[in-house]
């Protein structure tokens, strides 16, 4: 039986809808290294669905290795990094274990096969029902704006090197990866990035990293990485994240005609991620400065 999900022309959905009463389920709890974002406890927030929609995807395509696995549901979200509360749905009741299904995860994230961010040690089974979890009531906590490192690609794996312009004032903190409008910026890039590119190449589709930022408004650098099978062409992946920017409510408005493939390679032996065509660099860059004179 496979999960439904609605979805229109250049829309990112996901089915979210909580089990049923004769569904056979399995608790599942991890934490994420992400700093907590307090849009997270609001469900009709833009921030929780883009969450949702990551973490579905993510959980749907790990446990599909699972004949009777039938889909994932995420019933909230609290402070600890970020602590995600999920439902994993099965069609009868040859559920695995519960050291299988923490095993499944952890070694997904081990092996770089997700882009979950995981926190190690956090991954466990709980044997709470599911709506007595949705009425908890989560508690109040500081938290300060960190960014877990993203995992660099292997050398099976390989990359493509993307770069794109997003309508917003360019500001020096930009200019420090340690500054909190830095990571701000480079966790909500990050999470379009792999919620656009999971939905369309799930099977082969990694992970992303945020290089950095440059001025013109903002330029985005990021690497994405892939599995070790045939990458998508130039097109197909310029196209993708053109197409679906705005499918999952983004605030950030991604300048037209601005998305440009920099470099390939087919390992992670191959350039460094920062070493790029100057000649990409330098058709980018007058690009983006016609298209701002333009809007004078």
């Amino acid at each position: 039986m496979t999960p439904t999900s609605t979805s229109t022309p250049n829309t990112v959905t996901v089915d979210n809808s909580p089990p049923k009463k004769d569904d056979w389920i399995v608790i599942l709890r991890f934490s994420l290294m992400d700093p907590f974002d307090t849009e997270l406890l609001n469900p009709m927030s833009a921030a929780f669905k883009r969450m949702v929609i990551l973490v579905v995807i993510e959980l749907d395509r790990i446990y599909s290795r699972y004949p009777n696995f039938y889909r994932a549901y995420v019933f909230n979200f609290y402070a600890g990094s970020t602590v995600v509360n999920s439902t994993l749905i099965f069609n009868n009741t040859k559920i695995p274990q519960d050291k299988e299904l923490i095993t499944t995860l952890y070694d997904a994230w081990r092996f770089n096969s997700t882009v979950l961010n995981l926190v190690n040690n956090t991954i466990y089974i709980d044997p709470l029902n599911p709506t007595t979890a949705m009425t908890t009531t989560p508690t109040t906590t500081t938290t300060t704006t960190t960014r877990a490192p993203v995992k660099p690609p292997t050398p099976e794996e390989k990359t493509v090197i993307l770069k794109f312009s997003l309508a917003i004032i360019f500001t020096n903190d930009l200019k420090d990866p340690t500054s909190p409008v830095f990571i701000t910026l480079a966790i909500q890039v990050e999470l379009e990035i792999n919620v656009i590119f999971l939905a369309k190449y799930p099977l082969t589709y990694r992970r992303c990293i945020i290089n950095g930022f440059t001025a013109g408004s903002v330029i985005v650098n990021a690497t994405l990485i892939f599995d070790n099978h045939t990458l998508p062409t130039n097109f197909d992946i310029t196209q993708t994240l053109v197409e679906n920017w705005n499918s999952t409510q983004n605030e950030l408005q991604l300048v037209n005609g601005t998305v440009f493939i920099i470099d390939q390679s087919t390992s992670a032996s191959g350039p460094p991620v920062m070493l790029y065509s100057a000649m990409a660099l330098l058709l980018s860059t007058a690009f983006v400065i016609l298209h701002n004179l333009s809007l004078l």
